[in-house]
């Protein structure tokens, strides 16, 4: 995204999320934001929706990547 670091810090926040629940029996070493893409260059990084499309007399779904030109948590906007 143009210049914040939401991703980083969400995966941050998460991570200490479950950790803190205590939710899981073994150690967590680490979390992965889904639904994230890193882009090269001044455009840093940005965020991108999976979306599946169901076609007739196909049973696998088709997938394609919807790029965010917002930061979905701050707002802000990405840098072309």
């Amino acid at each position: 995204m143009g210049k914040c670091n939401c991703i980083e810090e969400k995966t941050d926040q998460v991570k200490k999320y479950l950790i803190e629940g205590k939710n899981f029996k073994k150690e967590i070493v680490g979390v992965q934001m889904e639904n994230v893409a890193m882009t090269f260059g001044k455009a840093g990084s940005r965020t991108f929706s999976k979306v599946l499309i169901e076609l007739s007399g196909q049973k696998k779904k088709e997938e394609i990547r919807i790029f965010n030109s917002y930061c979905p948590f701050c707002g802000t906007k990405a840098e072309s």
